[in-house]
């Protein structure tokens, strides 16, 4: 083969086989006809979507299969609760090899996770509170301290303190 075909082979493998590949994308993006029936799947899905209906057609079928019903709600409510007792005597079989192994206290260690589980479930209340408290407090700080003024929002006020503007938010 020489040079000049095999350039022009690369060449055409180089580029042309991205045009023949870009040419079938172009041809297959203008037959797209999604948005041409999504008004009709959206009006099929509706009309099949009645969250009552549903609920008594399945508690019919239970009741017909003789079950006992259980409100969907109520049924995730107990699941949870079972899964949450599961992974609970999980973790305590863990932290009772886990102290056997090592030669820790069960019930310090039980306890400390206990404590440490606590104080992260009311973290987020505690850090809610702390910030309402904090900018309170730099509220009534700022505004006896510093001298202010008022930006064209009648909404907010700016407060200048050695060269750092605050802008506060009265809502």
């Amino acid at each position: 083969m020489s040079t000049s075909a095999l350039q022009r082979t690369l060449v055409f493998l180089y580029l042309g086989i991205d045009m023949v590949c870009f040419a079938i994308c172009i041809f297959l993006v203008a037959r797209l006809n999604v948005e041409k029936h999504l008004d009709a799947d959206h009006d099929a899905i509706l009309a099949h979507a009645d969250h009552d209906a549903i609920l008594a057609h399945q508690k019919a079928q239970v009741l017909a299969e003789g079950g006992t019903w259980v409100d969907p709600a109520e049924r995730a409510r107990l699941e949870q609760e079972e899964a949450d007792k599961e992974a609970e005597e999980a973790r305590v079989q863990e932290l009772e090899e886990t102290c056997r192994r090592k030669g820790l206290d069960f019930a310090k260690e039980n306890e400390k996770y206990l404590a440490r589980r606590e104080k992260q479930k009311n973290a987020p209340l505690a850090g809610r509170t702390e910030k309402k408290k904090s900018r309170e407090s730099l509220r009534t700080e700022q505004k006896g301290s510093c001298p202010s003024g008022t930006t064209k929002d009648p909404g907010r006020a700016a407060i200048s303190c050695e060269g750092a503007v605050f802008l506060l938010f009265s809502w």
